[in-house]
């Protein structure tokens, strides 16, 4: 993590809700597209950000176009919402680590 505030953010746990529907918590990360997102209080969105509200460092790039490339390259039509399970490598940061999924 960037610095202590985005790590308590992220790493936070609450006893009344799920991470997701806690309003303590207002930002998300997703291992598989290297993504960090805001989640404002009370919707149902979240917007990608590219810099740490908190210490202003900028996040790594997004590997989202890389993870639709990597998986259309190994014949996944609609990687998302297609009938085709993806790999559980593609699930995680794995698939950029391992040479072959």
């Amino acid at each position: 993590y960037c610095c202590d505030a985005m790590r308590a953010d992220l790493q936070g746990s609450c006893d009344q809700h799920s991470r997701r529907d806690c309003p303590d918590f207002l930002f998300d990360y997703d291992a598989a597209f290297d993504e960090y997102s805001l989640r404002p209080r009370g919707v149902g969105w979240s917007v990608t950000i590219s810099y740490c509200p908190f210490c202003g460092t900028r996040f790594p790039e997004s590997q989202r176009d890389a993870w639709f490339d990597r998986l259309e390259a190994l014949g996944f039509d609609d990687p998302l919402f297609g009938d085709q399970p993806i790999p559980q490598a593609f699930k995680s940061a794995a698939w950029r680590t391992e040479t072959e999924t």
